[in-house]
């Protein structure tokens, strides 16, 4: 299973397991990772909703180390999507707590 071009489509049902999300991946940031138990594909994804808002998923892709790009199968078990202004709020704190770690030398 390989990761699909996009748009992705995204759908799930929510925790009341009657409503259902339906929407589109339509941009991703990635960045690749190799440990000795395999290969991963982590990302933050933009989903526009059929509804017309948006927000942000972060999730991952794995695959046997060294396999072929196409071997990319789903990883996250769970999930964390944000509206875009609670995003947008974590990644800014994210790259404060950042800079001051390594301005600690940590």
């Amino acid at each position: 299973m390989a990761i699909r071009t996009l748009p992705r489509r995204v759908e799930y049902f929510e925790r009341d397991k009657k409503t259902k999300r339906l929407g589109y991946v339509t941009d991703v940031v990635s960045v690749d990772e190799s440990y000795s138990w395999g290969d991963y594909r982590k990302e933050i994804q933009w989903i526009e909703w059929d509804k017309g808002t948006k927000a942000i998923r972060l999730a991952y892709y794995v695959k046997d180390n060294n396999a072929p790009d196409d071997e990319y199968g789903w990883g996250s078990q769970t999930t964390l999507i944000l509206k875009v202004a609670n995003a947008e709020k974590m990644f800014r704190a994210a790259l404060r707590l950042l800079k001051k770690k390594r301005k600690l030398g940590q």
